[in-house]
């Protein structure tokens, strides 16, 4: 019986943990969406570079979300842990943390290159 009690706890978990990645998807989709770059890229047209990278982003993002909508499937249709639900589990969070990562390195890009060009301009006075 305790063990049935473990499983049902352990399912609990990585039902939490899906939970936590999906708000983290989420996040990520509302800061990389259509509107927001082209609001980026008009913020910081001057320094905006197109590259690979950044038109990968959403594409990286929406295979998290498809991927997290699979394991969401799977942990749905279970009435206890399944253990190898927790390596896919870590495998979404790293590719999440990847995409994360590049929206943080596409960010601090721009407002370097920014910073770069407006040290580079000659002061008026």
């Amino acid at each position: 019986m305790f063990g049935l009690f473990k499983r049902d706890e352990q399912l609990g978990l990585q039902r939490e943990f899906h939970r936590n990645c999906l708000k983290q998807i989420e996040d990520l989709e509302r800061r990389i969406n259509d509107r927001e770059l082209a609001a980026l890229r008009a913020k910081f047209s001057a320094v905006w570079i197109d590259d690979q990278p950044t038109r990968e982003l959403p594409g990286k993002v929406q295979l998290a979300r498809r991927y997290a909508t699979e394991l969401g499937g799977v942990l749905a249709g279970r009435s206890s842990a399944l253990e190898s639900m927790w390596p896919a589990l870590d495998e979404l969070q790293a590719i999440i943390d990847t995409c994360e990562r590049a929206v943080q390195d596409l960010l601090a890009g721009l407002l370097v290159r920014q910073g770069s060009s407006s040290a580079a301009k000659p002061v008026d006075r």
